[in-house]
């Protein structure tokens, strides 16, 4: 990710290993309106290892980058239901998600890319390489 460094307040302290591991820095959660499905979605904050797995199945391997279904994978990774649990599961899941109505989906996709810090840069970068055979063939 590109954000910028947020600058240390002179009044605050500096933590230690254990006061990071006890944050609860994961459950803020955004409840997204998709009239489109005929309700709403809870979109949970998304772990460090969960953004590597959605960063890593846009690559294709020898730098080549797909973002085809993007938006329907980091939906799957991030929609829950009320207790937590997620909403969708494995590629199936992409795929019948990348079916859905494009602005249903991306609607749903923009809050998790907000709740992750996966700025509209970062996503550029992923697929600055993008070979896009869409109309070939």
């Amino acid at each position: 990710m590109t954000d910028k460094p947020v600058m240390p307040n002179p009044e605050s302290t500096l933590i230690s290993r254990d006061d990071i591991f006890a944050a609860d820095d994961l459950s803020k959660t955004v409840t997204v309106a998709v009239p489109e499905w005929g309700g709403d979605v809870i979109v949970k904050t998304l772990t460090s290892s969960e953004i590597d797995k959605f960063t890593q199945s846009l690559e294709k391997g020898k730098g080549r980058v797909s973002i085809i279904d993007a938006r329907a994978k980091l939906v799957v990774l991030a929609a829950v239901d009320n207790k937590g649990e997620r909403l969708f599961h494995g590629k199936a899941d992409v795929a019948s998600l990348g079916k859905k109505s494009a602005a249903a989906v991306t609607r749903v996709f923009k809050v998790a890319q907000e709740l992750a810090g996966i700025s509209d840069d970062d996503m550029d970068e992923y697929v600055e390489d993008f070979d896009n055979d869409l109309f070939e063939g």
